[in-house]
């Protein structure tokens, strides 16, 4: 049996542009093991304000995998005019 993953920190973005009519926030909830033993990295994005969000269940070879995939999605999405948003007990997620 794989060890647990290790920890990861909830992240989420927000990106609003109202010229472009964009209101969005990606939220990477975190690396769990799916129901066949497989690695997955959970991303949920969507539109602010809105009750639907697309959740993507991303597969990973490995915990450093799902690390870097994590990096990397955090990199795009900083790099797409998207700012950090905290994850505070008791506040409101999108």
């Amino acid at each position: 049996m794989r060890p647990a993953p290790p920890p990861f920190t909830p992240q989420c973005f927000i990106s609003v542009d109202p010229a472009r009519n964009r209101y969005r926030f990606y939220r990477l909830v975190g690396l769990a093991d799916n129901l066949f033993g497989e690695l997955e990295l959970t991303v949920v994005s969507g539109r602010l304000g809105s009750r639907g969000a697309r959740v993507r269940y991303v597969p990973c070879s490995d915990a450093a995998e799902g690390l870097w995939l994590a990096e990397r999605l955090v990199r795009r999405r900083s790099f797409k005019e998207c700012r950090p948003r905290g994850l505070e007990p008791g506040r409101r997620r999108p």
